[in-house]
């Protein structure tokens, strides 16, 4: 299976009172396409902030992300920069990130109507149709549930057929019952669109449900037997 994203050395942190604080480095891991990979680890280990630079929301300190054989850097000639890579990538987040004074349909559409798709209204019907929400069109999302709105985002996230879906504790705000039930939709959905998922979670249940999972602690990360 050809690697799809590949994290060369890389390290990162912050600045605290004048002190850095290294959330990890060194790190090396691939990512196949096609699959699911979870991230496991304790609450400010890091999982989060590697993920954002595994999107290309943000830049690691050191090192580098290769994304088809192409570095995530600046936008060196040759290279694929960061906004170049979010056009082949999704992202679910904790908290959904909805716009309430859109409704659900507008919601889903807006990364396309962005890039001028003209299918963008009937391409999002189709997505949510397959999430379960074909009854929900013209409704604020104001007015939804947790799960339904977790539902939203995920239509949103894949509406533009992504290569590869990041989530970040997507299950994070929801109770056991419906984080089962947005588990499977979300796994789902990458399956039949043999879409890669790298997902970073609390949720033991939801990490084994993935093809690999690595856990980071205290700086490194070590893929699980």
């Amino acid at each position: 299976m050809q690697v799809q994203i590949s994290l060369d050395n890389v390290g990162h942190g912050f600045q605290l009172n004048g002190k850095t604080v290294e959330l990890f480095s060194g790190i090396n891991a691939e990512f196949k396409g096609a699959s699911s990979t979870a991230i496991i680890g304790p609450s400010g280990s890091g999982k989060s902030t590697m993920l954002a630079i595994m999107a290309g929301l943000d830049l690691p300190n050191n090192g580098r992300v290769v994304y088809h054989n192409k570095a995530l850097v600046g936008s060196s000639k040759g290279e694929l920069t960061a906004t170049q890579m979010r056009q082949h990538t999704g992202f679910i987040f904790q908290h959904f990130h909805l716009l309430d004074e859109m409704d659900v349909l507008n919601n889903v559409a807006l990364p396309l109507k962005l890039r001028g798709d003209r299918k963008a209204i009937e391409k999002s019907k189709q997505w949510l149709n397959i999430v379960g929400l074909s009854d929900r069109y013209n409704q604020p999302v104001i007015q939804l549930s947790g799960g339904e709105k977790q539902r939203v985002a995920i239509a949103r996230a894949f509406v533009s057929e992504p290569a590869v879906i990041f989530a970040d504790e997507p299950t994070g705000s929801l109770d056991e019952a419906t984080a089962q039930d947005i588990t499977q939709v979300m796994f789902d959905c990458c399956h039949s669109h043999s879409t890669n998922l790298v997902l970073v979670t609390h949720n033991n249940e939801l990490a084994a449900q993935a093809d690999e999972c690595y856990s980071l602690s205290h700086g490194k990360l070590e893929l699980q037997s």
